[in-house]
């Protein structure tokens, strides 16, 4: 366990820690451990090795990403039982005491190096299409 480990109590299953890429120096324990959190990401599109980090609105060029504890995920679905194939995902977030619950596709988009930039530019296109 690390000091991360001991300083805050994950509230959820999947860890949002970057993992490792070889198994080389696990037990079968953390081996095990490590697939599960890996299979899960895959399914979401989530990035598979490195660290999970959310933004928070207004996204502004500059804005620091959150550090993403822990998560859940979930297929939503319908009223009348009916599953989809987005998810919805719960965070639980450094620095920001409430859980957050996001759309899954939206929180995959995060995790790209560009999120911030692309953002603004679908914003300025709405601004800009809104003036006409």
């Amino acid at each position: 366990m690390n000091l991360f480990d001991l300083i805050i109590e994950k509230k959820f299953e999947y860890t949002g820690e970057a993992l490792p890429r070889s198994y080389k120096d696990c037990t079968p324990e953390q081996k095990e451990f490590y697939e599960k959190q890996k299979s899960i990401r895959r399914e979401i599109h989530l990035p598979i090795t490195k660290s999970l980090v959310f933004y928070q609105p207004p996204f502004e060029k500059g804005s620091i990403p959150y550090t993403v504890i822990s998560f859940s995920a979930k297929p939503f679905v319908t009223k009348d039982n009916r599953k989809c194939d987005w998810y919805m995902v719960n965070l639980q977030v450094m620095g920001i005491d409430n859980e957050i619950r996001i759309h899954g596709d939206f929180f995959e988009e995060m995790q790209k190096p560009d999120f911030i930039e692309r953002v603004n530019e679908i914003s300025e296109e709405e601004t800009d299409s809104s003036e006409e």
